[in-house]
This record gives structure tokens, sequence and C-alpha cells, in this order.
């Protein structure tokens, strides 16, 4: 079953910080910048951002997906919608030789990173919805920001992506949604409204089966892992 809904998340206090959306130009910089919340915010020194990229889970991922990117040839490794850039701090201390890119589209986090993460091989500002993806050469890591964009979005950028010439990507879910998890969603939003709070809109949960439908028919799957417990797929263009 193809589903995609809208999601939800109440920040509480920091409702007004978040907007009404996450999706907003600037939303995340706000966020990451100004948030006192250790899942969220992207500290100024070094030593602040290296205690708040601490989670057993995220590193489990990057210990997986270590494993892909080993078996794949350890090719450079652009990872596209980094936010504070856990996943890929851990990723990058498991293959200290890997040549890995981090694109983020909010500037003031890109700066922040520039400074923090120092092992980073680089660290650009970059747009999922750019028509161009300089990146041709590179395996394409898209981790849990299949949220970011409508499933008409993604079949574009897919397109765009084959045309820049991106030849690999590893998409990482969020987690799919069922219809329980559908209800909850609802009941979430509810409660928000009935505590007197504004929930914000924080992008979009997918199906497995809309989850896949998102690259079309110009890429197809060349393997599937598991990476922390998510389900990760190796494209490859047809």
């Amino acid at each position: 079953m193809k589903l995609t809904i809208k999601h939800h998340h109440d920040f509480g206090t920091n409702a007004a910080l978040a907007g009404e959306s996450l999706i907003a130009p600037g939303a995340w910089d706000r966020l990451r910048v100004s948030i006192a919340d250790d899942a969220f915010r992207v500290p100024q020194d070094r030593k602040g951002w290296i205690a708040v990229c601490q989670n057993a889970q995220v590193e489990a991922m990057a210990s997986d997906l270590s494993r892909v990117i080993e078996a794949a040839g350890l090719p450079p490794v652009v990872s596209v919608g980094v936010g504070k850039a856990a996943l890929e701090y851990y990723l990058k201390r498991k293959l200290p030789s890997l040549n890995l890119t981090c694109a983020e589209h909010s500037p003031e986090v890109v700066q922040r990173l520039r400074s923090v993460f120092t092992e980073c091989d680089a660290v650009e500002s970059f747009d999922m919805r750019s028509a161009h993806w300089p990146y041709a050469g590179s395996l394409c890591l898209l981790s849990r920001v299949e949220t970011e964009l409508t499933d008409a979005e993604w079949r574009t950028a897919f397109t765009n992506m084959r045309q820049s010439g991106i030849r690999q990507v590893l998409m990482v879910s969020s987690g799919f949604v069922t219809p329980l998890s559908a209800a909850r969603e609802l009941a979430h939003r509810v409660i928000a409204r009935v505590k007197g709070r504004r929930a914000t809109f924080a992008g979009y949960l997918r199906s497995e089966a809309a989850f896949r439908a998102l690259w079309g028919g110009e890429w197809a799957i060349a393997e599937e892992h598991q990476v922390g417990g998510l389900k990760a797929y190796l494209l490859t263009v047809r």
C-alpha cells in the first residue's frame, strides 16, 4: 500500500522557535543554532558538538554503513542533508580514509560544521531541490532525509541526480508508516491542540511501498541492507 502522510512534531516550549513548518527557509537554522535540545542543536565548539553526537543507535548505523561502503570499494561519499552530522562523525571515525563530503542547505549549520567537524574532507551548502548535483563519481548517501521533500520533488531529484552523473545512491529510510502509526500521528496532533500548543509541520512519512516509489523507473535496487535497524537501499542507474 502506497501511503504518504504529513508529519507534525510538538516542540512544546520551543514551538515558537520551530515555527509552523520545518520545511520553511531558515527553520532548521533557527532550531540547530538556538534550541537547547541536544537532539537538534549544533554547538559552536567542537567539544560540545562531539557531546551532542554521542548516540548508540547512530553509531550502530555508521558501523553498518561502513561495511556497505567498504564492500562498494570505498568510493568518495557525499552525505546530503546531514543536519548536525552525528552519523557522518561516526562514519569518519570508522573509515578514516574515506573521502567524505557533507552537504546541508542551512547556511549557519554549514558554517558551524566547518568549524567543528575538522576531519571531514568538505562541508558544503546544497539544496536537494537543485537542478544540478555536483557530485558525479561519488556515492550519494541520503540518510533519513526522505521526510524533506514531496513525492513529486523526490522523483525530480532522482532525475536530476542521474542527469548530473551520479550513478550510485544509498537511501536510508526513517522508518515506514503503517495504518496504526498514521492513527498515532493524528492523535499526537489532536493532543497538542488540546494542550493549546501548535504542532510544527516536520515533513512526510511514507509506507514502504511509497518510499520505494520515490526513485521511479530510472533507478534499480542493487542491494538491500539493514542499517541500525532501518531499511536501506543501494540504488544504481538502470
